[in-house]
């Protein structure tokens, strides 16, 4: 299975690029497919709770994650979710697309980068990451 990691910073469009990427391929006929965050958020930021080594971010809050029990629970639900969808897509797809704006400001360090790519490589055999910068001041 290959793997086109979109991780676009805040303020970008990648909002409107995952609405889009959700309507367009979660359709059983596309070659690609669009996974479904554990959650159902548009945004597949599961993947990055996966390898965040704190509990400050926001999406833990938002699961009611206070503590590393939790975080434990939840990163192996994740990971059983994501094996789960690409058991089911393994056949049936060549690609998946996922799209995140959180993880290029959550993951911070190396060594969460490392198991990252670790986890990826184990999952998918061609990655290709595709982020996008601009100055989030000159539209303000």
């Amino acid at each position: 299975m290959e793997l086109i990691l979109h991780i676009g910073r805040e303020k970008t469009g990648t909002t409107a690029l995952q609405a889009a990427l959700q309507r367009i391929f979660t359709q059983s006929s596309s070659k690609f497919y669009y996974p479904k965050d554990v959650t159902n958020w548009s945004s597949f930021r599961s993947l990055t709770a996966l390898f965040d080594n704190s509990l400050k971010y926001h999406y833990y809050r938002t699961l009611n994650i206070n503590n590393w029990e939790q975080h434990r629970l939840l990163s192996r639900k994740i990971e059983d979710d994501i094996q789960r969808q690409l058991d089911i897509t393994s056949k049936t797809h060549k690609c998946w697309i996922i799209s995140t704006e959180n993880m290029s400001t959550n993951l911070t360090e190396l060594q969460q980068i490392e198991r990252l790519k670790v986890f990826l490589d184990k999952h998918f055999t061609l990655n290709k990451i595709i982020c996008y910068f601009r100055d989030q001041y000159s539209d303000a």
